[in-house]
């Protein structure tokens, strides 16, 4: 049988054999992109050396023009071919989603005037990202006296296009005169979808003075017009989160839940979590009534089912009877199971599902949740799932979870997979953001501390959070709910 990624990362801990080293490159040729690709590159420069595997790094990243394999070379085994490639791909495709790995690798272990230069460049023509946006802007502080020097500030506040340096500077450099540079943009660009990024970041630093009337002075500069109203979500949704709920908010949370653009659904959603009053529920309840067809009526059936109330389900059957989309109806009944709400059609829908794609391709909500409320149906399939050794160590963790959870069953073969995640975990915690280690072991800690708490297990809960919150927010939530249930039954 062919040899996955999984089981090839776990063999290169043991065997060194020609064989498994042939393997590991193959799969690194054919999946560049896959999650375990960073690990294996790792092995195989701590088994082989520099030396040997330079020749075949070279080759594999060829002409450069493949972004995965060069990101993962420049960061693991950057040979002057590798480093040559990266120069030039970032001349040629700055604005590609991953070239900010390449310039962070550039800066940090190559650094000229070029590299900085095309730091520089990627602030103004992409954009920073959280996962190494803030790291390039730490670099460029550090090699360039003038990144943040008063004529720079005063330049970035005169160009539009340097509002992304603007909010990397608020998180990494928050002074007085960065503020003041920032509120300057906003003067400088009122109304622009720019100047709403940047208030939302001034927002998250708490930087940003009479924030409401700052909201208002953008929203009547500008944002009025199409298209603004989506950003204005963000804005207000930050808010939110860091000051906290007002009138004013409230209102304008209402005014765009009732819209059909994206960003409404956040609207509905940040409403619901701000205001947990009846009157927002009644006001969701008569948009329901009121608007039967509205493209976002799955999303406020699903905040509406988190209150658990069974008066929900005549409206989610009535929608569930006449919608034809069925993305929006998965959406539906996912909500519904997972907050149990549910009747037998509900239940009927999601086996339905379950029946036409399988268990392993069932819709998320769908697939996490049927098992609670048909456990004679699903707990057997669940044990075959997690003791099927051709699936990766990702997918039995999930499977031996729920199946602990739900059984009440001290199974040795699942006890056997938390074991065996126990161990692997360590080596893929430095894998890079995007991988499914991290969520994977947010659900492992959130089971041991409702079923095994032990000071171990809360240090690394502590642990995790403290690398992860920031970066995946919901599994956070998961973690600290589990937290607190540990808490409370002490």
């Amino acid at each position: 049988m062919a040899m996955d990624a999984h089981a090839v990362a776990r063999a290169l801990d043991t065997d060194r054999s020609p064989e498994i080293l042939e393997t590991a490159k193959s799969i690194l040729e054919k999946e560049p992109r896959q999650p375990l690709a960073h690990n294996i590159l790792k092995r195989l420069v701590e088994i082989q050396g520099r030396d040997k595997l330079g020749p075949w790094v070279d080759s594999w990243v060829g002409n450069g023009k493949e972004v995965h394999s060069l990101r993962r070379a420049l960061s693991l085994m950057p040979t002057d071919h590798v480093v040559k490639s990266a120069r030039k791909f970032l001349r040629k495709d700055i604005q590609n989603p991953w070239s900010g790995e390449l310039v962070l690798f550039l800066l940090r272990d190559h650094a000229d005037d070029e590299a900085a230069a095309l730091a520089k460049k990627w602030f103004r023509e992409f954009g920073y990202s959280k996962s190494c946006g803030y790291a390039v802007c730490r670099l460029l502080l550090e090699r360039d006296p003038d990144f943040a020097s008063p004529g720079a500030l005063k330049g970035y506040s005169e160009n539009e296009d340097c509002d992304k340096i603007l909010s990397s500077l608020i998180k990494v450099l928050p002074s007085d005169q960065v503020k003041e540079s920032a509120l300057k943009y906003l003067l400088n660009f009122p109304g622009a979808l720019s100047s709403a990024f940047l208030l939302r970041d001034l927002i998250d630093g708490k930087l940003l003075p009479e924030p409401e009337k700052q909201i208002d002075f953008w929203i009547e500069s500008g944002g009025k017009s199409d298209g603004r109203s989506d950003i204005l979500v963000e804005v207000v949704c930050s808010y939110l989160k860091h000051i906290g709920s007002t009138d004013y908010i409230l209102e304008l949370l209402r005014k765009y839940a009732g819209n059909r653009t994206p960003k409404s659904v956040w609207a509905i959603r940040n409403l619901v979590l701000a205001d947990k009053s009846e009157q927002t529920a009644n006001w969701l309840y008569q948009l329901l009534e009121r608007c039967p067809d509205h493209k976002n009526i799955p999303y406020v059936i699903e905040v509406l089912a988190w209150k658990g109330d069974p008066k929900l389900i005549p409206h989610a059957l009535s929608f569930l009877r006449r919608c034809q989309d069925e993305d929006a109806r998965l959406t539906i009944v996912a909500a519904m199971l997972e907050n149990d709400i549910v009747d037998e059609e509900i239940l009927s829908v999601a086996d339905a599902h379950i029946a036409e794609c399988g268990f392993e391709r069932a819709a998320f909500g769908i697939r996490d949740n049927i098992a609670r409320h048909r456990k004679e149906k699903y707990l057997p399939l669940i044990k075959d799932k997690l003791e099927d050794s051709s699936s990766s160590l990702f997918v039995r963790l999930n499977y031996a979870i729920e199946y602990l959870t739900l059984s009440g069953e001290r199974l040795e073969s699942a006890l056997k997979v938390l074991t065996e995640w126990r161990d692997y975990y360590p080596r893929l915690v430095h894998d890079e953001l995007g991988s499914p280690a991290p969520r994977n072991h947010a659900r492992y800690l959130a089971y041991l501390l409702d079923f095994e708490p032990a000071d171990s297990v809360w240090q690394d809960a502590e642990k995790w959070l403290q690398e992860f919150e920031d970066k995946d927010p919901e599994h956070a939530f998961d973690v600290r709910k589990a937290m607190n249930r540990a808490t409370s039954r002490k």
